[in-house]
């Protein structure tokens, strides 16, 4: 269990179960975890299924990534280019993802989320239930939403809401 402060309020984060293997294979580590349940200031998180490839290049697969959770672990890293992200509360889960990493100038991620959504901040309308689909890397990227009947809120942005079917 780890415990921490963000803006003055309580943080906690728990393994309650899981394990993972970790075993040398041609010249590589590699590391595979059937899962790992995350409890995070009183809820449960699906269980997290992660592979890696450790070594020259670094090749991670997971399932099943609550977007919540990795929002509330962000807080312990000093990443401050998240900070606009985080600030609109993202919620959803990543259902597959997939980073391939050889250094900064060379890296690549893949990735597929369900029910995403996010509030309202700066101008930026607040989404809920959408799917989407990215692939980045270091010089480029394309991210694809998807969302039928739905609302985005607009704060003070706009007169009225605007719906989208």
């Amino acid at each position: 269990s780890v415990t921490w402060f963000n803006e003055s309020q309580s943080q906690q984060v728990s393994l309650s179960e899981g394990g993972f293997h970790l075993y040398p294979e041609q010249g590589n580590w590699f590391l595979k975890s059937p899962g790992l349940a995350f409890n995070n200031n009183n809820t449960t998180w699906p269980s997290l299924e992660f592979e890696a490839q450790l070594g020259e290049n670094n090749q991670i697969w997971l399932t099943q990534i609550a977007i919540a959770l990795l929002a509330n672990l962000a807080a312990l890293t000093n990443f401050d280019s998240l900070d606009a992200f985080l600030k609109r509360k993202p919620s959803g889960q990543i259902q597959q993802a997939y980073v391939n990493y050889e250094s900064n100038q060379q890296w690549q991620v893949w990735f597929n989320a369900n029910n995403i959504g996010w509030q309202e901040l700066n101008s930026v309308p607040a989404a809920q239930g959408l799917r989407v689909s990215g692939l980045l890397n270091q010089d480029k990227g394309r991210i694809s939403l998807f969302g039928e009947n739905g609302t985005l809120l607009t704060g003070d942005s706009f007169s009225d809401n605007i719906n989208y079917n």
